[in-house]
């Protein structure tokens, strides 16, 4: 009988329920929601309710925020920067600043490509790569890269692949005591840890409802309403839907399945959250069982003198700093090692993880991340990324930990003499 396949890739996709399936299938049946039949009436009515589940979760007011509903959080990402630069531009009749990290998601680095060709100034911080902020942004950064035409902060809340968390309430003071606005891609964050916007202090975030085990495709973008008004921010998609803020037909379906799963994702949140961080636990215990283990600071070291037993694991994090309770980063260290064929050999196994760049180490596709915190050359070639979800148990890491160690010992997982 074929076993049933162990899902290590929660932070790419989380898999939606039945429920959600059905409601994706019900409300496909439905109408456009800008027509004028009841069916229309319940979407718009649907949205609403939706939009307050939101506001009532996540710490923030329907009277201070809009919310839009989006294609997801790359587009919502764009969004933001692109309207608020624009805006910008209009108002001050100068060339805006942006600050972001050096660690962003592609849609917001990309973006910054695309600004700079057009002469704007974008400033990335780095992370830390000791072990004090260790892939986070350092306050003190963010203060001494203000100027005074800076228009919009952004810095996500935690890392998609290393899971390390921003102090997003301090990044935010830090701007507003400057008067900029402060927007945080949530996407990881607001998932799986205490999200409160006003506590925060954020004026604007994205978040993509497939993390959460929505359809592929939707997402939205809380922006405050004083930011919108004092900057007097347009659509970057033009038409008439959601008050002129985001045009194109809303994707009523998507919009319901989505709130389903946001539903279901946050009923019994601290007791889910409790469990996964047990099991990320349990996930380091059953490779620490299989493999000598090294936080990245001490292989750093070891490995100078030559103490690196190979194979071992290397733990991309900090012993000291906060990181998300489902994200495990990590590099097998072993000569000749291909983590594209280690992902290959596990999906054969019907156990699935994600990779943080590819076995050739010259590789194009190499993450950005991993440049950004500095990682030894020697490291690329082996890295990969569990995320935990709510259905995965003990049974799932401890066979993963082991399968990975059958594979990492074993020739299917070397470099061709090619490579």
């Amino acid at each position: 009988m074929r076993r049933r396949c162990v899902y290590l890739d929660n932070n790419a996709n989380s898999l939606p329920n039945r429920d959600t399936l059905e409601t994706l299938m019900r409300w496909s049946l439905k109408g456009n929601p800008s027509g004028i039949y009841p069916a229309a009436e319940d979407a718009r009515e649907l949205i609403a309710l939706f939009s307050h589940d939101i506001a009532s979760q996540l710490g923030f007011s329907m009277e201070d925020f809009i919310v839009l509903f989006t294609s997801g959080a790359s587009e919502s990402n764009t969004t933001i920067l692109s309207t608020c630069c624009r805006a910008f531009i209009k108002r001050k009749g100068i060339q805006p600043h942006v600050i972001v990290s050096s660690v962003e998601h592609d849609s917001i680095m990309e973006w910054k490509k695309e600004m700079e060709e057009e002469r704007i100034a974008v400033d990335e911080l780095e992370v830390g790569v000791t072990n004090t902020f260790f892939s986070r942004v350092d306050p003190a950064a963010l203060r001494s890269a203000m100027r005074p035409n800076t228009c919009l902060v952004s810095v996500m809340g935690s890392n998609n692949e290393t899971g390390a968390i921003n102090d997003i309430k301090t990044l935010a003071s830090i701007a507003h005591a400057r008067g900029v606005p402060f927007h945080t891609d949530a996407v990881q964050l607001a998932p799986r840890e205490i999200f409160d916007v006003e506590e925060m202090g954020i004026d604007a975030f994205s978040l993509s409802f497939h993390k959460i085990g929505g359809p592929v495709g939707c997402g939205m973008l809380a922006i405050r309403k004083s930011l919108r008004d004092g900057y007097g921010l347009r659509a970057h998609i033009c038409g008439t839907q959601q008050g002129g803020m985001r045009g194109g037909t809303i994707p009523i379906a998507s919009i319901a399945a989505s709130r389903s799963a946001f539903i279901h994702h946050y009923t019994n949140r601290p007791m889910k959250n409790a469990f996964l961080k047990g099991l990320k636990r349990r996930a380091i215990e059953a490779l620490a069982s299989l493999f000598p283990i090294f936080y990245l600071m001490d292989y750093r070291s070891a490995s100078m003198e030559g103490r690196v037993p190979d194979p071992s694991i290397v733990l991309i994090s900090s012993p000291t700093e906060e990181s998300m309770i489902n994200t495990l980063f990590f590099a097998v260290y072993s000569k000749g090692i291909c983590n594209v064929k280690i992902r290959k050999e596990l999906a054969a196994r019907c156990i699935l993880v994600s990779i943080g760049s590819a076995c050739k180490t010259g590789s194009k596709i190499a993450s950005h991340i991993l440049s950004a915190l500095r990682l030894p050359r020697e490291l690329y070639p082996g890295v990969l990324r569990v995320s935990l979800g709510d259905s995965n148990t003990e049974e799932d890491v401890e066979l993963f930990a082991r399968e990975l160690r059958e594979l990492v010992i074993s020739p299917l997982c070397k470099k061709d003499d090619s490579s």
